[in-house]
């Protein structure tokens, strides 16, 4: 049997290499961005920024005490010792009764009568004389003054009252100046983050697609602590800056 060749003419055959080459170097082609390492799309860092001022506010804790024969008595003596600490620390306070907060208020019978114990007897005996009960009346209170450079002068103008104890002095941010804090923390915690991203992009750009903020808090130093001598000595109770800090987790886009 005779063989039948197909000739497919030079045109034919022309057009053929051209396609062969095309197919290889596709081929080629996908093979190396196989092997490529990926781009990145997305980077996920976490940051922190902090801002330290120095507190512009100052909080006092006051105990009020006060006796009487009744309830009623003790009641009445204390509300004559309050009124007279109102009166002395409005003008520190700007005329703001509201930045006098009662934290606890008690009224209770009282004795003379001194506990004691006995290791010989299995109960606590007291010794008493001459026994007498009356009834005691206490208030404590949370005081903010504006101003924390005016602590000297409203420790001193409460020593002149009876029946006042302050048991601690202690720095405050106020509201603004702390909401204005965490603003300028957060900011800078967000150009931390945005360093971090770009160095990890290898200088491509990154735009911000999602913040969380992971936490904040604010930290105080330790201050000069308030004793029975300072009001006399003038002494300054605040020393150093508080801090506000902000932690957040920021995924960026990679262009």
């Amino acid at each position: 049997m005779a063989k039948t060749e197909l000739d497919v003419g030079p045109s034919v055959r022309f057009l053929i290499f051209p396609i062969l080459i095309a197919l290889s170097l596709a081929f080629i082609g996908y093979a190396i961005l196989q092997g490529a390492p990926q781009r990145l799309s997305l980077i996920t860092v976490s940051a922190s920024g902090s801002v330290s001022a120095v507190p512009s506010q100052a909080q006092m804790t006051l105990f009020l005490n006060a006796t009487g024969a009744t309830a009623a008595g003790a009641v009445s003596n204390l509300s004559a010792i309050a009124g007279s600490l109102n009166t002395t620390l409005l003008p520190f306070l700007n005329g703001n009764a509201s930045a006098i907060q009662t934290q606890s208020y008690n009224v209770y019978p009282a004795s003379n009568c001194t506990p004691a114990y006995y290791p010989a007897y299995p109960l606590t005996t007291t010794i008493c004389p001459s026994p007498f009960r009356f009834y005691k009346a206490s208030e404590y209170l949370l005081v903010t003054l504006p101003e924390a450079s005016s602590t000297d002068s409203a420790v001193s103008a409460l020593s002149a009252i009876g029946g006042i104890s302050i048991s601690g002095i202690s720095a405050k941010l106020s509201a603004q100046q702390q909401s204005g804090m965490q603003q300028q923390a957060l900011s800078l915690a967000i150009a931390n983050a945005t360093g971090q991203a770009s160095a990890l992009s290898g200088g491509r750009q990154v735009t911000v697609q999602n913040i969380t903020v992971q936490g904040g808090y604010v930290f105080y130093p330790n201050y000069g602590t308030f004793s029975a001598a300072s009001a006399a000595s003038n002494q300054t109770f605040f020393v150093g800056r508080a801090t506000v800090t902000k932690s957040i987790y920021v995924v960026f886009n990679v262009h």
